[in-house]
Order: C-alpha cells, then structure tokens, then sequence
C-alpha cells in the first residue's frame, strides 16, 4: 500500500479530534519514495526539515540528491552534496570498510553540532 499525503492529513485530522494521548508532526514529513538502504538518510532529512522549518536551523539537506526535484525542495539544496553522498565520502556506505563498532549512525551529534550553518 503506497501511503499518500492526502492520507497522512487525514489520520492528522483524527488524531487532532481524539483524546487519547499522542501528538501530530507539524509540518508533516514530505512524501518520501525510498530506494536501497538509505531508511537513516530519509530519517536525518525529515528532521532536519522540521527544525528548519521550526526556525531553528538555516540548514537542511536532501536525503538523495534527486529528492530536491522531486519533493519540491529549495532549489538552492542543489549546490549541497545530499545526505546519501555525504555518506560516500565519509564511506558510511561502504559495508567491507567499516568498523564493527558503531556509533548509531553516519555521524554523531557533536559532528552535526559543528556542521556550517
């Protein structure tokens, strides 16, 4: 079943008349159309659009470069390498050369706090 955003504004609106516990992401996520093992990179997006949005941040960053286009993106996002590159430079995708402890992700939190913003 491909989850559209008319549906996920639906279940929005119902979940804002209920009263059991739970709370709505405003702004909802873009749709996301996912290929390969990039699940982290979409994830790291979605956040980062939601602080971006929420003024905290100056910075966002397309999961895959593509994404820019087909979400409808900030067109300036194009001169940025997308997230999933990022992860090639670093090598984060290259499975035969990683370490086999991990910190949980392609970079840590003090990584992300030093990037350029």
């Amino acid at each position: 079943m491909r989850v559209t955003l008319e549906f996920v504004k639906a279940k929005a609106e119902e979940t804002k008349n209920e009263t059991r516990w739970g709370r709505v992401l405003e702004p909802i996520p873009r749709e996301q159309v996912q290929e390969g093992p990039t699940c982290g990179f979409y994830a790291l997006s979605i956040v980062m659009d939601y602080w971006k949005a929420k003024g905290r941040t100056k910075m966002s960053a397309p999961a895959r470069q593509r994404d820019i286009d087909t979400q409808k993106r900030d067109p300036a996002e194009k001169d940025n390498p997308s997230l999933r590159n990022l992860g090639k430079q670093t090598g984060a995708l290259d499975v035969g050369k990683m370490v086999k402890a991990s910190t949980g992700g392609v970079w840590t939190a003090a990584q992300l706090a030093a990037a350029p913003q």
